[in-house]
Parts: structure tokens; sequence; C-alpha cells
């Protein structure tokens, strides 16, 4: 099983668990890492939050990635021209970015970083990328990343899930806010459209 499969199963699953439980259980709480800033870290800051994140664990997932990508390419060969010109551009900005986490310095901006899958599409090429910030919420989700929150590092964060009908039951789902202190000073802030 490719990762990107198994990073939607899990999501499927935990939108399955989410709204069905979202009625008794709509709060949880994330444990961040308790290790110290060191040399060869990546930070993306978000308003009051800098998230750190190991280069070297970036530069492997973005290596792999690329190579999953590539090895996509040779299943495809000439059969498929859509799907070659829609992997080869992605396995070469997953390269890229693995070189450029590989040669950073110090506190290396994240946001500069291009990653999008597909085809080229030049509104996408300024940086800030939403990859990278679903990679780092992956970390930070999983434990694996340091949080600076208004200058303190802090050591875990809440979330809550709320229900948010939209203009019918095809245009609701659930918002998710990841937060310290305050709900409203998000890390992370999303909707997931239920949509059936």
């Amino acid at each position: 099983m490719s990762y990107f499969q198994s990073m939607k199963s899990i999501l499927i699953l935990f939108i399955l668990t989410v709204s069905l439980t979202a009625n008794s259980q709509n709060a949880w709480e994330i444990k961040l890492s308790k290790n110290t800033r060191y040399e060869r870290m990546g930070v993306w800051e978000q308003g009051d939050y800098k998230i750190y994140v190991d280069l070297d664990h970036m530069k492997t997932f973005f290596s792999k990635t690329s190579q999953e990508y590539t090895n996509n390419i040779l299943r495809c060969g000439e059969k498929d021209s859509s799907l070659v010109r829609y992997y080869s551009p992605t396995a070469k900005r997953y390269q890229d970015a693995a070189n450029l986490v590989e040669e950073a310095s110090k506190d290396f901006d994240l946001r500069t970083l291009i990653l999008y899958h597909g085809v080229e599409d030049k509104n996408q090429n300024s940086g800030n990328s939403t990859a990278i910030r679903n990679y780092i919420k992956q970390l930070v989700d999983s434990g694996a990343a340091i949080v600076i929150y208004k200058g303190e590092q802090i050591f875990n964060l809440k979330c809550k899930s709320e229900f948010k009908e939209q203009g019918g039951i095809l245009h609701s789902g659930y918002e998710i806010r990841t937060y310290y202190d305050d709900f409203e000073n998000c890390i992370f802030s999303e909707f997931i459209l239920m949509g059936w």
C-alpha cells in the first residue's frame, strides 16, 4: 500500500470517527514533542505559532515520495501520457524540495518550498504550499514537531470539532480547530465537507 493510500485510509477513518462521535466527544488534545530545538530544523510560522520540524525527516519524506512518483511513471510508460504528464512534474517538485531541504540552513522557512501535485500551475508557484502545510500538520498531530506559541514552547494543543450546517446537508460538515488557549487563535483550522 502506498503512502498516499494509507494516508487516505487514515483520513477516511478519522472522518468517520469524528462524524460518528461528534455529539458525544468533540474535543481532544494533542501531545507535542518535548525535545528542544536543534540546528537542522525548518520552521513554519502560523500567526502566533512557530512549528519546528526535523529537516532530515522532511528530506526523507520528499525523496521517498519523489521515488514513488518516478516508479509510477515507469509503470505507465507510453500507455497513459496524461498520467505521465501529471507524475513527472510532481516527482520533480518533490525531488527539488528534498534537495533544498538537504542544503538548508538553521530555521529554514518551509513556506518558501513550492510543492503541489500535477501539471505546472503558476498560481501555486509562490510557495506557502498546502502540501507542505498538510505534512507539517501530520507531524504536529503525531507529536513529532516542536511548537512555540508567543515565544514559549508548548507541549499540548487542544482540538475541537463542531458540526456546521451551511445551506443543507450537501454543504455541511465539520470545522476542526487546533489551538493552544484561544479557540479563535488557531494553529490549524479546516473544514471537512460531508457532502452526502
